[in-house]
């Protein structure tokens, strides 16, 4: 039997794409105002707080990366609080043109059914080398605090 969480994480992670991106209530599956999502590159670890902050990054993943396609391969649970979803990424190059892939991990404690924390793992230095951008889909905190229209990516030059 899944948890609520896990059911929120499938339910969320396949229905992501160019146009539930920047959508307030498909996010709303999986994240609320409490929610925390972490990335910990190497030069420059950050976070997005709350539905709305995700929400700008998943918009800034879909900008950098129009062709984006996020494939869930396995969501593994831990009690009805814990869970690990593994990913494919295949995508454009902005850089090349050439087609990438690569694959990630996100690890969640949640309550209700809701994310409370998320840490993604993932090569960013291969996203970096082969994708141009090594800081693509990153916000500020006060972006993320103002909600999506303003959480956009920054760029590394």
């Amino acid at each position: 039997m899944s948890s609520a969480l896990a059911k929120n994480v499938i339910a969320h992670f396949e229905g992501i794409n160019k146009d539930t991106a920047s959508s307030m209530s498909h996010h709303e599956i999986l994240f609320n105002d409490d929610s925390v999502l972490k990335w910990h590159y190497m030069e420059a670890p950050f976070q997005a707080e709350g539905a709305s902050g995700i929400v700008g990054v998943h918009k800034g993943w879909y900008t950098t990366f129009p062709d984006l396609d996020l494939t869930l391969n396995d969501v593994i649970e831990q009690g009805p609080d814990k869970c690990a979803a593994r990913f494919d990424f295949t995508t454009t190059s902005p850089k090349t043109g050439e087609k990438m892939s690569f694959q990630g991990v996100l690890f969640m404690t949640g309550k209700d059914g809701k994310m409370v924390e998320g840490t993604w793992h993932y090569d960013a230095t291969f996203i970096a080398i082969h994708g141009g951008d090594s800081k693509f889909g990153m916000v500020t905190k006060e972006a993320s605090q103002m909600g999506a229209a303003e959480a956009v990516p920054q760029s590394t030059q």
